[in-house]
């Protein structure tokens, strides 16, 4: 094992993979060691849940999980029994995640368990009624600006950093023009290129803004969502949403009522469309989501176009680096796997500098990890983002 400050040969490093390697920021408060794994911290999660309506229930003991998204998750209560409460469970995007049920005697409790959240909800001495809603907030701890610089007028939204955003400006330049569209080169602060991004444009009446979008599982990098008025209503309207292969992927209704907002949600795309000028039958909006491991955006037409080297330019602030020791008991992030240290790092005093492996093989009796975890507990998520544990038949000395 090397000594604090210095890099000495070990056998953390095995098999015939290239590794690959990024500059990351230990968060303050840590003195790490080579082959240690660490998480990113990515964001700040309420640990109690905040109550609407009847009742003085409490939700305690929450959980980020693997999918935890921004945002706010809500609690409904949907229905009463004799003895006891059944709440639904949804996402920031209106997306199920399932329901729980509570008794009414005081201080009887339930565990909620999804791939997105986790938490304990406790009835009390007033009970839970059909007013009751309970809200969670996720919220980011990387603040992101986006300013644009040349002729075009349109925005920069929906801005998320991805696993390897890196501080500094990123920029969003304009390399070939289009009415009402254009092509745009993403780089990062070294200037490296990291994807190609193209404009979101409404063509049609209707006004209604899409935001909170978000890539699913399923997600179809390369082409245009469109998001079609099949049906007319005021203040409202019935949407159909195609992926860029050309497939109806869903349909969905603004409610109707003025100021309304809809969810969609499918494995591919996640968004929300709001109420504004009302929509006309074969309105349509273009949606090109941007999504990479360093950034995700939308690019939206403004009344004047872009052209060739109008520049959008992101910072991304130093928050978005620092990193942790992995462990399942953090709640920031950090309690997924991000990378491995490469060189002993003393952050006991301050953030400090170093650098990590974010993809290789490696030596699993030379890694590290936070709490009780072992290797097996974190092989198949470390695999999933390029990093390969071993169990090396190489004596380690």
């Amino acid at each position: 094992m090397s000594l604090l400050g210095t890099l000495s040969r070990d056998n953390l490093i095995a098999g015939d993979c290239r590794v690959k390697t990024e500059e990351v920021m230990i968060a303050s408060g840590q003195s790490l060691v080579r082959g240690s794994v660490i998480g990113k911290v990515k964001y700040a999660i309420a640990t109690t849940g905040t109550l609407a309506g009847t009742g003085n229930g409490t939700i305690t003991l929450v959980k980020p999980r693997k999918k935890t998204r921004l945002g706010t998750y809500t609690v409904t209560c949907t229905s009463l029994l004799t003895t006891a409460a059944i709440f639904s469970v949804s996402g920031p995007f209106g997306n199920a995640l399932g329901s729980v049920s509570v008794g009414l005697g005081t201080a009887d409790y339930a565990d909620f368990e999804s791939s997105e959240i986790a938490f304990r909800l406790t009835n009390s001495s007033t009970d839970f009624d059909a007013t009751s809603v309970f809200t969670i907030a996720v919220t980011a701890y990387i603040p992101v600006t986006a300013t644009v610089t040349g002729t075009g007028n349109g925005t920069m939204a929906n801005l998320e950093t991805g696993r390897l955003a890196k501080r500094g400006a990123y920029t969003v330049t304009c390399t070939t023009a289009a009415t009402h569209g254009g092509t745009f080169t993403v780089a990062d602060p070294s200037g490296v290129t990291v994807g190609y991004a193209y404009t979101s444009k409404r063509t049609g009446t209707g006004t209604g803004a899409v935001t909170e979008i978000k890539a699913g599982p399923q997600f179809k990098r390369n082409g245009a969502y469109l998001i079609t008025c099949t049906a007319t209503a005021s203040n409202g309207g019935t949407f159909s949403v195609t992926d860029p292969d050309g497939t109806v992927i869903g349909s969905f209704s603004l409610p109707g009522t003025s100021t309304g907002v809809a969810t969609f949600w499918h494995e591919q795309i996640s968004f929300k469309l709001a109420d504004a000028t009302d929509f006309v039958l074969a309105d349509v909006i273009t949606l090109y989501f941007f999504k990479s491991d360093h950034l995700s955006f939308v690019i939206w037409d403004g009344s004047t176009d872009f052209i060739v080297n109008d520049v959008f330019t992101c910072t991304v602030a130093l928050a978005n680096e620092e990193c942790s020791l992995v462990n399942r008991d953090n709640v920031n992030g950090s309690q997924f796997p991000f990378a491995i240290l490469a060189d002993d790092c003393d952050a006991t005093s301050a953030a400090t500098r170093s650098l990590a492996y974010v993809a290789g093989s490696f030596d699993e009796r030379s890694v590290y990890f936070g709490g009780q975890e072992t290797a097996a507990d974190y092989r198949e998520e470390l695999r999933e983002i390029g990093i390969v544990l071993e169990n090396s038949s190489v004596a380690i000395s």
